[in-house]
């Protein structure tokens, strides 16, 4: 009798097993996130709700796809937003880039009549202009 005891431990056991199994390779399968909501998306992307509709009024928003009721944001137009805020920050780096001096200091600050302005410190820790 205690072999059939031990069948069915056994056999308890392998059971147990695959449910763990099935349920970890479930895990690895969904998405780290399934809320595509406006939330769920400000939530990734750790923006307020209130920053989103800012960028909604400026048009930079994300694409957001009606369905039934609801407002979800895709995962194709997540990763259209990002690359587009990606660019945007290469274009500033750039603009900021072309507004130093060719030697790779910063230009001079000038008053809208060409002269210095009084007090400014140059970039290698000069006294003030005057």
């Amino acid at each position: 009798m205690s072999t059939h005891r031990n069948f069915y431990e056994l056999a308890e056991e392998v059971a147990d097993l695959r449910r763990q199994v099935v349920r970890l390779v479930g895990l690895i399968q969904e998405p780290p996130d399934k809320d595509r909501s406006i939330e769920g998306f400000c939530r990734r992307q750790n923006i307020s709700k209130s920053f989103f509709y800012k960028l909604k009024e400026q048009g930079k928003a994300p694409r957001v796809a009606h369905v039934g009721a609801r407002r979800i944001v895709t995962p194709e137009a997540e990763r259209d937003w990002v690359r587009d805020r990606e660019r945007e920050g290469e274009v500033a780096t750039t603009s900021r880039a072309s507004l130093t001096a060719p030697s790779g200091s910063p230009a001079p600050l000038t008053a809208p009549s060409g002269r210095a302005v009084a007090g400014v410190r140059s970039a290698a820790g000069g006294g003030a202009t005057r």
